[in-house]
């Protein structure tokens, strides 16, 4: 499991399950248990590694790592919106979660998975020494990884309606109140407009 999941959440001081008597830990290791068995079914790294190399032009195998590691992220980041109070109470009806609202009454846990997953890759692109180019490459990849984590219960729709939703709609909503009253030991701080867009 990726450690800044694992760490999130180790930090909510209550237990969270997945579903009705199945902790979240145990959820996210056998999805990627899954994923592991299609992954070497369908050969995705090696599809993976044919768009790095497009996109890559052979200039930094390090590249290609990020690639795959953001593909691979998206498994452990698709249920995190699951650690909100009242995710918990509202749907698993678990009563040890604190009596309060981190986003609304509506438990919509997808979206807040897509916002976190976003802001952490968007904060870990903006450290990297890659090229203005590589880094916008990544970006692209973290929003359409996080349009596809916001859909994981529903029909897809556009990527251009996902990113506009958080500019304008309820993903601006979860964004602002993830900043205000937001998960125990972690904030959100990297989601910025002008990364938002389709081309950059």
């Amino acid at each position: 499991m990726n450690d800044f999941v694992k760490d999130l959440l180790v930090k909510q001081d209550f237990p969270i399950e997945a579903h009705p008597g199945e902790p979240i830990e145990n959820h996210i290791e056998l999805c990627s248990k899954y994923f592991e068995r299609i992954s070497k079914e369908k050969n995705l790294k090696i599809v993976l590694a044919r768009y790095g190399e497009k996109v890559n032009k052979a200039e930094n195998p390090d590249f290609l790592k990020w690639i795959w590691q953001m593909f691979r992220d998206v498994i452990d980041f698709h249920d995190v919106g699951k650690a909100t109070p009242e995710f918990q109470r509202r749907k698993m009806h678990n009563m040890a979660a604190p009596e309060k609202f981190m986003v609304d009454n509506s438990a919509r846990h997808s979206m807040i998975s897509a916002i976190v997953y976003l802001d952490y890759y968007f904060g870990l692109i903006k450290k990297l020494d890659f090229s203005n180019d590589k880094c916008k490459i990544l970006r692209r990849i973290a929003k359409i990884n996080s349009y596809v984590i916001s859909r994981h219960h529903g029909r897809l729709k556009s990527l251009a309606d996902f990113l506009d939703d958080i500019k304008t709609g309820y993903g601006k909503m979860v964004v602002k109140c993830l900043q205000e009253n937001g998960f125990i030991g972690y904030e959100i701080r990297n989601i910025d407009k002008k990364y938002l867009g389709l081309k950059s």
